[in-house]
């Protein structure tokens, strides 16, 4: 977008300075990366110190922060860059304003590559308060799109009967939300597999898909969506619904139920970014004490949430 070309370089910089280091995410995923060599300008190839599953990297980019201009970052704090508010890449839109709490806009690019693209002459993302309001504006056409889930899953029925909106379920799984639950090994009964095993004897998937997805999700045998047939597999171990295995379980592993009818207590911090998860948690407090667990929920806005969970690791149980 500033003119200047696209490299490996560009690939390398932002992995190593900006992946690894500053983000949660990349943290985890990037950990082992001890290299990435550049053997021309359109060749990057990542050294690991571990072997480092493929599927992990690949599923983690989209999250990540794009590939940023080298020639723009390297000079001062990468915190504090100019570029951080006004994005320097190379796609088929370029960035054109940004108004705070009201809309960013994007504009063509007519320098891009690809023939007879970009199709529009902008894009304009809305900032709206919450997916009540997102709803709204897409039934009053005020917005075009609401993408993954961006308005409440009740409301969806309703808006399909639209005139002229459209609800579209398939095709997206490996892009869009997965509910997962986050266990501490840190803590002495969760560093137990039987224990572990247990929790997960204790969730009800089809009852969480009816209930708290109103149907609008699948169950999921791992962090590998069933529409990518290049990875997904479906020889893995499955934990079924099965409250009797998971009692087992729990007092095969030495923890009996006291006289209160629990075995121990764990603090449950479900993650503030969506009403289902907020809806899960509260699920997956009953479940897990219908097998003699004391979860106690902690519920924290965003910033308090992530800091608990990926800085501090003050949690047990999370839901994100």
């Amino acid at each position: 977008h500033d003119g200047k070309p696209f490299t490996s370089a560009d690939v390398a910089f932002s992995a190593l300075q900006i992946w690894k280091p500053l983000q949660n995410l990349g943290r985890t995923v990037f950990k082992d990366l001890s290299a990435v060599d550049t053997p021309d300008d359109l060749t990057a190839v990542f050294k690991f110190a571990t072997p480092t599953p493929f599927q992990l990297i690949r599923n983690a980019l989209p999250a990540l922060s794009s590939v940023v201009p080298k020639h723009v970052y390297e000079v001062g704090k990468i915190e504090d860059n100019p570029a951080n508010n006004a994005p320097i890449g190379t796609g088929p839109f370029k960035f054109g304003e940004y108004k705070a709490g009201q809309y960013y806009r994007l504009t063509k690019n007519t320098d891009y590559w690809g023939k007879d693209e970009p199709y529009l002459d902008e894009i304009i993302y809305q900032v709206l308060p919450d997916r009540t309001s997102a709803a709204a504006a897409l039934e009053a056409q005020e917005i075009q799109l609401a993408a993954f889930s961006a308005v409440p899953l009740a409301d969806l029925d309703r808006i399909s009967k639209v005139p002229g909106l459209k609800v579209i379920t398939k095709g997206y799984e490996g892009l869009t939300y997965q509910l997962v639950v986050e266990i501490n090994h840190r803590r002495k009964e969760l560093a137990d597999v039987k224990v572990r095993q247990a929790i997960a004897h204790a969730i009800d998937k089809d009852f969480v898909v009816k209930t708290v997805f109103l149907g609008y999700a699948a169950t999921a045998t791992g962090p590998v969506p069933r529409n990518d047939p290049q990875f997904y597999t479906a020889d893995v171990p499955t934990y079924a619904f099965d409250v009797a295995k998971a009692n087992a379980l729990l007092d095969e592993a030495g923890y009996k139920k006291g006289a209160d009818g629990n075995r121990f207590s764990l603090k449950l911090l479900p993650a503030p970014y969506f009403n289902e998860t907020k809806q899960f948690g509260d699920y997956l407090r009953q479940a897990l004490a219908a097998v003699g667990i004391d979860a106690q929920l902690v519920n924290n806005d965003s910033a308090a949430h992530i800091k608990a969970v990926y800085t501090d690791h003050a949690f047990d149980l999370a839901v994100g």
